[in-house]
């Protein structure tokens, strides 16, 4: 088969990826059988997205290469998006998935993808088929999400920990009989079949858990006044090097997790993508509790009251009632 000319070529980007929870197709997978649909149907490749770890049901918002896709379709450089499969495009309803396929076909861009073919959203048949694959797409994420929910309850109430992001402080410990592999909170591992997770304590990160429990508890000093400690000492925070902010120790001082339990349900989401949403549910031992019921305590009560009276202490301050006091002629803060 004759390959066609290079100026007969279609212009084309391609899009692959990849959630945390659907490993069947690796992006290195993909970007063969993209390059391949590309070569045989006539397409030149002149821009690549790919992203990793996000779903395509939910947190669209996050998909920052999908939106620069967008973005980019405004240029005229691309008339078709090349993907995988349509599940790679997004695995939105017909409904919610509407946008994005308005926004490239009101500037005559189509869908090709390796496993449908090609997907015109300016035909009546294009269009069909698409509200048919992304329905059943969508019906696919959901029922996906509902299987893993409970395997994550069942772990809960074995005791395990029901995977998920695991907590500054920790590290991850996958058994399965005598056999273990033990690996930092961060560090990409694919868990074995029937391999179990617990988590045990990280060496270096617990230390300093308990130390901005004890700090906060004992001392008149602000959650940004511990962040600027860690940060000029050179610890490593959540998410790398410098990488403490008031927020990071607030919601390492109002995390349960540090008493022990294993939790599932009380992470904050839009109501839009939360489907199969569990019930908040937490297991006492569940994982090595690196501070006290006293101290723990002690710590909300300090937050709670910090946050009713919007005093923000400073260490350094010669006086405890700074802060609190209130100039009765201007309204600031002594």
């Amino acid at each position: 088969m004759q390959k066609p000319d290079k100026a007969s070529l279609i212009p084309a980007a391609a899009y692959l990826r990849m959630s945390s929870d659907d490993q069947r197709t690796s992006l290195r997978q993909q970007e063969a059988e993209v390059r391949a649909l590309a070569e045989r149907d006539g397409y030149a490749i002149s821009r690549w997205y790919r992203e990793e770890g996000k779903s395509g049901s939910k947190e669209q918002g996050q998909r920052a290469e999908f939106q620069q896709m967008l973005l980019d379709a405004a240029d005229g450089h691309f008339q078709a998006v090349l993907c995988y499969d349509s599940s790679r495009f997004a695995r939105l309803d017909s409904i919610d998935g509407a946008f994005a396929k308005q926004v490239l076909r009101s500037k005559g861009i189509y869908l090709v993808t390796v496993k449908e073919g090609r997907i015109d959203w300016t035909t009546f048949d294009g269009r069909v088929m698409d509200m048919l694959v992304s329905e059943a797409n969508h019906k696919y994420s959901r029922d996906l999400s509902l299987v893993s929910l409970r395997g994550r309850m069942d772990r809960l109430t074995q005791g395990l920990w029901p995977h998920g992001t695991v907590p500054y402080g920790y590290d991850r410990l996958y058994s399965s009989g005598n056999h273990t592999h033990r690996t930092t909170r961060n560090e990409p591992f694919r868990k074995p079949r029937n391999w179990v997770l617990t988590l045990v304590e990280n060496p270096v990160e617990a230390p300093v858990v308990r130390e901005l429990f004890a700090t906060y508890r004992r001392e008149d000093t602000s959650l940004r006044q511990l962040a600027l400690d860690l940060s000029r000492r050179g610890v490593v925070g959540p998410k790398g090097k410098g990488g403490w902010t008031k927020d990071t120790v607030r919601a390492i001082l109002a995390n349960r997790t540090y008493l022990g339990f294993g939790r599932i349900g009380f992470a904050r989401r839009r109501q839009k993508e939360a489907f199969n949403r569990a019930v908040p549910t937490e297991v006492p031992g569940v994982c090595p509790a690196l501070v006290d019921e006293e101290t723990f305590k002690a710590v909300q009560v300090k937050l709670e009251v910090l946050h009713a009276t919007g005093r923000r202490p400073q260490k350094y301050r010669s006086s405890v009632l700074s802060g609190v006091l209130v100039c009765g002629h201007c309204g600031y803060r002594l």
